[in-house]
């Protein structure tokens, strides 16, 4: 989705949603849960890489409700 430069200035002044790390742990299985259940089977099937690249998107996801990174980063760091 592409997002104008004010648009983008103002989500990161977005108040954080999480408070807590205990919060965080809890959002982040949550989105990961819809994730999951959106893939249904195949999401065993996934490689490893890929699903742990979910799960980071998820983690970042848990402050402010949006991940702002190129499709690089997470190939960079999870092949």
């Amino acid at each position: 989705m592409l997002i104008f430069s004010d648009d983008f200035a103002r989500m990161q002044n977005y108040e954080s949603y999480t408070k807590t790390q205990h919060e965080q742990k809890q959002m982040k299985y949550k989105l990961l849960s819809m994730v999951e259940s959106v893939f249904g089977d195949s999401y065993a099937r996934l490689k490893p890489e890929t699903r742990n690249a979910i799960d980071m998107i998820c983690f970042l996801a848990t402050d402010k409700g949006f991940v702002y990174a190129k499709d690089t980063y997470f190939a960079e760091k999870h092949d």
